[in-house]
């Protein structure tokens, strides 16, 4: 505001020029701005009853009505809270990437009204709803409402006042209406084509799994082995991974002894817990030269990751995530580092050949996967020498 009392001129100074026939406005000069209504437990019974709209209806150009409350409107507050159709809810207090998510009240919820985790934008004469509701799409993509938000208790809010100052491309009535129905027929011709990738996804996802069961199945390398006969049979080697096994339990423990400085006791090698095999019997039948295993025949441990958080230090021991371990491989954009480490890790460290899994996820089809480095790149251990992996995480 001036001394005068009256508001400042826009500074369009870092605003980018604008089409001939446009001009830059205030949020607040093309639409009344509007808080919601406070939610206090005196208005949680009443004569006047009423559905109200809150952060949880509203998504991206989507009013959700599966979880509606109601709380006491008297007839005053009832029209000044009261939706019209038209009417833009915008998300006052959200996590940061989402403050500020806009949707339009298509009247889906007659008589409803709306609280103070959301701010309404009603459009004034000559400015068309949906041309102001991509307008805020497009500043929630742009990150324009996270500029402007503030953060209370780990949530961001977008401020009614704040966002009633900033910038509006203010293009002529026509021209708006243009806008709106070219990028209504464009986005429709997104949906459509989403639409047909998902199916093409799905198709994928589906002919991925039969590959992967012909390869285990041994059908991909049907041919192969009529030309090339196995010289050694899966149950041969069975036999030597076991009998490595045990040699290498042997050699670890006849290590502690001497370490300790005692003689290995009577009967030592008897301490040893052969792993136990498959039970084939409702297992399916194999080609010739294959044989089933467990894992705990042929693994040479499985264990849970590193118990420690990572930091928000840029330098340290890179540790990996549950999000680093993707289908097949390993993102290592998803390094993060341990500023300092609680103990010895040297039993954590990833080496080449390790194969990684999701303890758990919030998407079942992620819930085990694994990641494996692919043959002739560089692995995890490569480039990082010194890796532990995590399971705070879920790794």
């Amino acid at each position: 505001m001036s001394k005068d009392g009256k508001q400042a001129p826009l500074d369009t100074t870092d605003l980018p020029e604008l089409p001939r026939g446009w001009c830059w406005a205030r949020v607040s000069e093309v639409g009344e701005v509007k808080l919601g209504r406070q939610r206090s437990p005196e208005h949680h019974n009443g004569p006047h009853m009423r559905p109200y709209l809150r952060v949880a209806n509203v998504f991206e150009d989507r009013i959700d009505l599966s979880d509606v409350l109601e709380m006491n409107f008297t007839p005053d507050e009832y029209e000044i809270y009261r939706l019209l159709p038209g009417d833009v809810l915008l998300n006052e207090g959200q996590s940061l990437e989402l403050v500020g998510r806009p949707a339009m009240f298509r009247d889906e919820l007659p008589g409803a009204c709306f609280q103070n985790t959301l701010v309404r934008f009603r459009a004034r004469s000559g400015i068309e709803p949906r041309y102001a509701l991509l307008v805020f799409r497009y500043y929630l993509h742009s990150q324009r409402f996270q500029r402007i938000a503030k953060w209370t208790v780990n949530i961001a809010h977008l401020g009614a006042q704040r966002f009633a100052e900033i910038e509006f491309p203010l293009a002529p009535s026509h021209e708006q209406r243009r806008i709106v129905a070219k990028i209504e027929e464009l986005f429709s011709d997104l949906d459509a084509g989403v639409a047909a990738l998902q199916r093409v996804k799905e198709k994928l996802k589906r002919y991925r799994a039969a590959v992967l069961k012909a390869a285990v199945e041994g059908r991909l390398t049907e041919q192969w082995r009529a030309e090339h006969p196995a010289p050694e049979p899966g149950s041969r080697l069975l036999e030597r991974i076991l009998v490595d096994r045990r040699e290498k339990w042997e050699e670890e423990q006849l290590a502690k002894f001497a370490a300790a400085g005692k003689e290995p006791p009577n009967a030592w090698k008897e301490k040893y817990r052969e792993p136990v095999g498959p039970d084939e019997s409702s297992l399916p039948s194999l080609p010739e030269g294959w044989c089933w295993a467990s894992l705990d025949q042929l693994l040479v441990y499985l264990r849970n990751g590193y118990f420690q958080s990572p930091s928000k230090a840029e330098t340290g021991t890179p540790i990996l995530r549950i999000n680093a371990v993707r289908p097949m491989r390993v993102d290592l954009s998803e390094t993060r580092f341990l500023d300092r480490v609680k103990g010895c890790v040297d039993d954590y460290f990833v080496e080449d050949g390790d194969l990684l899994f999701t303890r758990y996820n919030g998407s079942v089809d992620l819930l085990g996967v694994a990641s494996s480095p692919t043959l002739g790149q560089p692995t995890a251990r490569q480039r990082m020498p010194s890796m532990p992996m995590a399971t705070y995480s879920g790794s």
